[in-house]
Order: C-alpha cells, then sequence, then structure tokens
C-alpha cells in the first residue's frame, strides 16, 4: 500500500515538473508578430480587440469596455517582453541605469521646493518614494508624458492606501498607439488628458480616432465599480460624469474586427511630444525661424539612430552606452560609429549616407577631451545661459498649457560639464531646492505629506505667479522656518534648506551656510539639435572657444536661490568645466599672439633659409674653386 501511495505521489510530481518546464518553455515561445520573416512591407493589422480581462469586445456590447493594449497587441506581441524595454523598465532595479538623463522634476514654488527624481541609479536624484510620492501619485504628476507601463501597472509597487482608487482608475498600460498608430488622428494631448483624470485603462483607446471617452475617474469614490449600477448613487452627474468609452462602430467589420493603420518605426512627431525642448530666447515665439536637426532637415527620422528590437531596448547613442549595457553592436550607432566607423570594424561607417568629416587641423586632444556634441550640438555658446523648456518638466503640448518662457522650473542651457568619463559635453542644468533632514553627512528630503497648510504661511510669499524671476525670501524667514521644523520633531532631527548649491541650517542659533555635494547642480547632456558642420563651433578658427572672452570658457550660469542674501550669484563656464579660470585667460592669450608668432616662425625660417643659401653657395664656390686648382696643378705636372 506504501508502495503503490509512493508510486502515486512520485508520477505526480514527475506529471507537475513536466507540466511546469512545458508551461514555462510555452510562455516563452515567440508570439506571430514577434519575428519578421523578411518581406519589409509593412503588416495589415486588422485586430480583434480585447478588454482588461482579456474578453473580446463587440460592436453590439451594451456596455462598452475600453481596450487592453496587454491583449489586444499581446495577441501577436509578446506584451511582457516589450514592457521591459527603456520606456517602461525605469522602476527595474535590475536593469542598469546608463547615462544620466533628464530627470522628472517635482516642483511646489509655494514651498520652495525643486527635486529631480528618478526611478534610475542617478547620482543627484532621488527615487520617487524617498519623497513620499507613491506610483499613482507619480501618475498624476508625470504620467502625461509617460507611454504607459512601468510604475502604471506593477501591482508590487500600489500601496495598500491606493488600491481601491486603482481600481477604479484601471492600470496604465504600454500605450503602444503613442509610437506606433500611424493616422494623423492620435491625439498625444487627449491622451496626456485622460491621465489627469485618472482614466488610466481609458486612455490609450481615447487618444485614437476609433473611440470618445468621457468622464473622469478621479471624481468617482472609491467604490465606484462600472458592473454595479448602485455604486452610481453618490454621483451627482450635473458636475462630473463617470469614465466611458464610446466606439466608433462603423471602424468594427462583420466579424467585428477593427483596422489600425501601425507602423513599426514611429513618426518623429510622436518622439517630439515627449522629447521636445525650446530655448526662452528672442526666437522663443517665432518657430519659423527656428532650426531641425541636421540629420531630420536631411530626411531621417528618429528611430534611424534610436533603434531597437522586440525588447525595446532603444540605443541611446551616447559614446559608453555599448560597455554599460554589454551590448557591442551599440557602438555602430553613436556619432563615431556612424561617421567614422567602429575600431576594427571600419563597414559600419556611412549607416544612413553619413559622411566622413575631414576635422584639417584639429589637434588630437580635442577628441580625447570632448564629446562630439561638444562643438556640433544644442545652442551655440552666449555671454549668460539661456533658460530652456522641455516637454516633461513644463508640460509642453498639453491643451492648455502655460506659455510663459520663464515658467518653473528653470533649466539652463547650454553648459559644458565635465562628464563621469573626463569628456566635456554640452547640458541643461538645474539646481535643487527642497527643505530636508540632516543624518551624519546624508540630507535627505522631507517627504511632501509631512508639509501641513500652515508651511506656506511661514514662507510668506509675495507672488501668485509660477513664471518669472524663481522666487526668494530673507534670511529671517529662512530662520523661523528652520526652527519651527526643528521644533516640530522636539528638536530631535536637524533641519536644512538645500538652495543655490549650498546648504543652510542653524548652528548655535545662528544660520550658517556651506557648499555641500549634495546640494550641487544636475545636469543631463545634450544631443540635439544637431548643427550641420558648416555651424559648429570652432568653424571660424580657434578664437571661436579659446579668445580671452570666449563664451565657451568664460559665460555665466546663474545660480539660482532660494534666499535673498545668496541670489543673483553666477559661476564661469569654467566651473562646470572643471577648469582654472585664470589658466584658461593666460592660455587665451597666447591665441592672440599665435598671428605674430607664426608671423615671425616665417621670418626667422627665411632668415634661415637664407643663411644657408649663402654657406651652401660658399661651400659649393669652394669645392668649385679648389676642384679648379687641382685641376691646373695637376697639367702643369704632366707639362
Amino acid at each position: 500500500m506504501i508502495k503503490s501511495n509512493f508510486k502515486i505521489i512520485y508520477i505526480a510530481l514527475i506529471l507537475g515538473i513536466t507540466l511546469l518546464l512545458f508551461g514555462s518553455i510555452n510562455s516563452q515561445q515567440n508570439k506571430i508578430g514577434d519575428i519578421r520573416d523578411g518581406n519589409r512591407a509593412t503588416p495589415i493589422h486588422l485586430l480583434k480587440l480585447f478588454d482588461a480581462d482579456s474578453v473580446q469586445i463587440l460592436k453590439n456590447d451594451s456596455l462598452q469596455i475600453p481596450l487592453s493594449t496587454r491583449y489586444t497587441c499581446g495577441e501577436c506581441h509578446s506584451y511582457n517582453v516589450i514592457n521591459r524595454g527603456f520606456h517602461f523598465n525605469y522602476a527595474d532595479k535590475k536593469i542598469a541605469s546608463g547615462r544620466r538623463s533628464e530627470p522628472y522634476i517635482y516642483m511646489d514654488w509655494q514651498k520652495l521646493t525643486i527635486i529631480p527624481l528618478s526611478n534610475r541609479d542617478w547620482k543627484g536624484t532621488f527615487n520617487p518614494a524617498e519623497i513620499g510620492i507613491s506610483p499613482m501619485k507619480f501618475l498624476d504628476l508625470f504620467g502625461t508624458h509617460l507611454p504607459g507601463g512601468g510604475v502604471g501597472e506593477i501591482d508590487s509597487l500600489i500601496s495598500p492606501d491606493e488600491l481601491f482608487r486603482m481600481e477604479v482608475s484601471g492600470k496604465l498600460e504600454v500605450n503602444c498607439f503613442a509610437c506606433h498608430d500611424a493616422t494623423r488622428q492620435y491625439d498625444p494631448a487627449e491622451y496626456s488628458s485622460q491621465v489627469q483624470k485618472q482614466n488610466y485603462k481609458w486612455a490609450p483607446a481615447g487618444a485614437t480616432s476609433l473611440a470618445v471617452v468621457t468622464g473622469n475617474a478621479s471624481k468617482m469614490p472609491e467604490n465606484y465599480d462600472i458592473y454595479t449600477p448602485s455604486t452610481f448613487a453618490d454621483i451627482d452627474v450635473r458636475t462630473t460624469s463617470p469614465p466611458a468609452i464610446n466606439y466608433d462602430l462603423s471602424k468594427f467589420n462583420s466579424n467585428n474586427m477593427v483596422f489600425f493603420d501601425l507602423k513599426r518605426k514611429g513618426e518623429n512627431e510622436r518622439c517630439y511630444y515627449c522629447h521636445s525642448s525650446v530655448h526662452a530666447d528672442n526666437n522663443y515665439l517665432n518657430q519659423w525661424k527656428s532650426e531641425e536637426d541636421v540629420h531630420i532637415a536631411k530626411g531621417m527620422n528618429c528611430v534611424d539612430c534610436h533603434r531597437n528590437g522586440l525588447d525595446h531596448q532603444m540605443a541611446r547613442g551616447y559614446r559608453d552606452e555599448a560597455e554599460d549595457f554589454k551590448r557591442p553592436e551599440l557602438k555602430s550607432y553613436t556619432c563615431e560609429g556612424c561617421h567614422l566607423g567602429v575600431e576594427n570594424r571600419l563597414e559600419t561607417a556611412g549607416k544612413n549616407g553619413a559622411p566622413t568629416p575631414l576635422h584639417k587641423g584639429m589637434p588630437n586632444i580635442h577628441f580625447e577631451k570632448l564629446e562630439c556634441t561638444v562643438c556640433h550640438s544644442g545652442n551655440l555658446p552666449k555671454e549668460n545661459v539661456e533658460l530652456v523648456k522641455s516637454s516633461r518638466a513644463h508640460k509642453l503640448g498639453l491643451h492648455k498649457s502655460n506659455k510663459e518662457p520663464e515658467l518653473f522650473p528653470h533649466i539652463q542651457s547650454t553648459v559644458f560639464v565635465r562628464n563621469e568619463n573626463g569628456r566635456l559635453e554640452p547640458s541643461n542644468i538645474i539646481y535643487p531646492s527642497f527643505w530636508g533632514i540632516k543624518k551624519g553627512d546624508e540630507i535627505k528630503p522631507i517627504p511632501i505629506s509631512d508639509f501641513d497648510d500652515s508651511f506656506n504661511e511661514r514662507i510668506e510669499l509675495d507672488t501668485l505667479v509660477n513664471y518669472g524671476k524663481w522666487i526668494s525670501i530673507n534670511d529671517s524667514t529662512l530662520i523661523d522656518v528652520l526652527k519651527y521644523l526643528n521644533e516640530s520633531s522636539g528638536n530631535k532631527e536637524n533641519h536644512v534648506f538645500i538652495t543655490g548649491g549650498k546648504v543652510f541650517e542653524m548652528n548655535d542659533g545662528e544660520l550658517e551656510s556651506y557648499r555641500e555635494e549634495s546640494a550641487e547642480y544636475y545636469s543631463w547632456a545634450i544631443g540635439h539639435n544637431v548643427r550641420p558642420a558648416s555651424q559648429s563651433l570652432g568653424v571660424n578658427g580657434c578664437d571661436d572657444c579659446h579668445s580671452f572672452s570666449s563664451d565657451f570658457f568664460f559665460g555665466n550660469v546663474l545660480v539660482e536661490s532660494s534666499v535673498k542674501s545668496d541670489s543673483a550669484n553666477y559661476n564661469s563656464m569654467t566651473y562646470y568645466s572643471d577648469l582654472n579660470t585664470v589658466y584658461q585667460k593666460l592660455f587665451s592669450l597666447t591665441f592672440l599672439f599665435r598671428p605674430w608668432m607664426k608671423i615671425m616662425i616665417i621670418i626667422f625660417a627665411l632668415i634661415i633659409i637664407f643663411v644657408f643659401v649663402i654657406y651652401v653657395s660658399k661651400g659649393l664656390f669652394f669645392i668649385t674653386e679648389r676642384g679648379t686648382a687641382l685641376s691646373s696643378k695637376e697639367e702643369m705636372n704632366n707639362v
């Protein structure tokens, strides 16, 4: 009997392991749309629609439910593979962070707060969770320019306090249409609008021409359920209505399938919505005066360089990317890879018709100390560095977006910063400003939920607008607020204020300030717009950079501070380049005298040549005269 039971258990165990392995293998199998068959034509996407419960959506359904990209697009493509791509994996600590990029910037100007945020391990940023920003709060703040996925649908990240609210809004799935919808009817601003209303599961469909979404999930009670009429009782439909979707039924064929005009390679307009930037200069309101990136002007698309496979791991195109991600093929998609070729693989040069630069007369030290973008990307250096607005930081592209050129937060560009590898690169920079707690040498921002309503009253701001000159307070106000924060914790915590690259704290009843690495600026490299060779830095000669008043070395960068006694300070560009200003001034003088030196060299060379010719002539004359004398003597002897 015991043996019989053992056999049954043994067989069950073997079957279980077999089924588990089969399921694992089966789950890793490629779907029909994952691998190309070699045909370059774009497949026709005539699709069945599925909702978040993987139930097919039919034309004649009495209750219309929003489509799910996980199950609609996931019918043919491995959704879970795609969801680990660069635009969606920012919350995955197992994936390398790569070079620093634009952070999400948390700003509360009424609390003098600007904090660069990132889930990636980028020096100078804070994880949203460190300042009390939950995944749903993150979507509320930054979801307008997120393509879905990531924190928008990871169950393990959803806090218990927001579980019911997320059930009302649904998950913010990967918005495949944001890049791949090839019609001119796709509306990214409508997608952003739906996200602002917490209509997460409605947002992707609502941005297409397939459907119209109405209502506002953020106004619904936490027990709201579209399937349960009793949850509608507390809703005043005169002021707000439940989220609903109305499909264009004419787009359904007799088999309940819908045609989608999709492209594998997204168009530039799709990238621009999240990746635009504009300098707040004299041409800010005159778009017709602005120039396109030289690659775009020549007919290329963003994705011609920023390529990806099924895994959606976009090639970012910076010099050390191949080493960061252990992917040697990425070397081919850098500036060098396209224009010069990868070492020992010269066939990679000339991708997309890239010309080979000559760089005549350029000393090799420039290629060792500078990134290509120093000369070819971003705005040319100016005496005073300008402000720049970006899609993500300033909500560009939204309906009724604020068009003020000096809208907070203030990002400065172009600043030449020395990166981790010792090379200069053009960058955007921003100075953090926040109230923090100091423990030993570590300073962390105070969680945003710890501020009560009375805090704003203590700061006593004299403005109600979120643009113009950055707001600053008097020392007396700062002292009062720091004392209040310390007393609120029973003087058990040391509260500080970080702004303008300095830490302000109370010490024996006195306000003191000092520089600290945690208070320093955050920078991220500029890749675009790329200028043609005729507009590159240095095209006019060495004086473009190496003159006594060069904006490249000596341009002014505003150190924006929230403390009046410390405001209106400027750093020279050499501060960010990690160079000595006095040395660069003296070195620039050598270029002033170089034309004279060249003339002197030419004169001295001519003198040397003249002397040489004279002495050569004298030597030849002596040799000739000596030879003639010897010949005459021999003739005399013969006679």
